[in-house]
């Protein structure tokens, strides 16, 4: 794969991983309520769940869309409804100093299972692997060229959207705009899942 190809490849997994969605708004949620380090497990979770849904693409994964197309349906409804559940839950995330609630960030596996429901995470995925891919036998290659390019821009662009959920969160202290705060970033979670309907 040529110096060319792997510099489209980054310009596009670069702009599909710094802009808003799902994942940059829940860990910027995740970084000003809990704090970049208890975060980190949300990250990586992304991270690895993302990566094997880019293993399952380059395996085969569109295949297996095509010949079931109820199931990417199913996977929509799925995503759609987990990430309305997420929305409800960081509008009511609760304050550091609010003993009566425990509220908890996401935990590693609900991230690497998030991205599995994810619609636009599948999308993204399937795309890289059917467009970036080269056929015959180079595939594998420039397959792992374009998981290792998106992991390469993917996971720093998404930890600097928890960087500056965890600097948000410093200027939070007064109990209103923490509320104004995690009510406008679960209103943008359940958007951006509505979004996905359209």
């Amino acid at each position: 794969m040529s110096f060319d190809q792997l510099m489209t490849i980054a310009l596009f997994t670069f702009s599909m991983s710094i802009s808003p969605g799902p994942n940059n708004i829940m860990v910027t949620s995740s970084g000003a309520n809990f704090g970049l380090k208890k975060t980190i497990p949300h990250l990586l979770g992304i991270w690895v769940g993302f990566s094997s849904l880019m293993v399952l693409s380059a395996l085969g994964l569109k295949q297996i869309f095509d010949l079931y197309p109820g199931l990417i349906k199913f996977i929509q409804i799925a995503g759609i409804s987990y990430m309305l559940f997420l929305a409800w839950k960081i509008a009511h995330s609760s304050s550091k100093s609010d003993e009566k609630t425990i509220h908890k960030p996401i935990s590693f596996i609900q991230a690497v299972f998030f991205q599995i429901v994810n619609p636009k995470a599948v999308m993204m995925s399937i795309t890289s692997m059917s467009v970036y891919t080269v056929q015959g036998e180079n595939f594998f290659y420039s397959a792992l060229a374009v998981i290792i390019v998106f992991n390469i821009t993917g996971f720093p662009s998404t930890t600097l959207w928890a960087l500056s959920g965890s600097i948000i969160g410093k200027k939070l202290r007064n109990e209103k705009f923490r509320r104004v705060f995690n009510y406008s970033l679960g209103g943008l979670t359940a958007c951006s899942a509505l979004l996905l309907i359209l």
